[in-house]
């Protein structure tokens, strides 16, 4: 499982690096605001396909939903994470 855990680490570094010059582009060419709530629909459909087809439910939505709201911060931190990288990325480059 270790393997797994740095080749994921690995993949996430290199997509971090490829969405910032993605979603710089997407915002310059239609919007902030329209990239970032496109990314957040991609990023939904995503994450549920992946849900329905690891699990074959989606019955664990209903055990987060049971969470501390604290705990829910992650996905509105993930919004202000690209929301940064689409504002900043074509304004001040990726290199700094």
């Amino acid at each position: 499982m270790t393997a797994v855990a740095i080749a994921l680490t690995i993949a996430a570094g290199v997509a971090g690096a490829v969405q910032a010059a993605v979603m710089g582009e997407l915002g310059e060419r239609t919007g902030v605001f329209p990239a970032l709530a496109f990314s957040g629909v991609v990023s939904v459909v995503l994450g549920l396909s992946l849900l329905l087809i690891v699990t074959q439910s989606f019955r664990g939505l209903a055990d987060v939903a049971r969470e501390p709201l604290w705990l829910w911060t992650g996905g509105a931190l993930s919004v202000l994470i690209i929301l940064a990288i689409t504002v900043a990325s074509p304004r001040i480059g990726l290199a700094a």
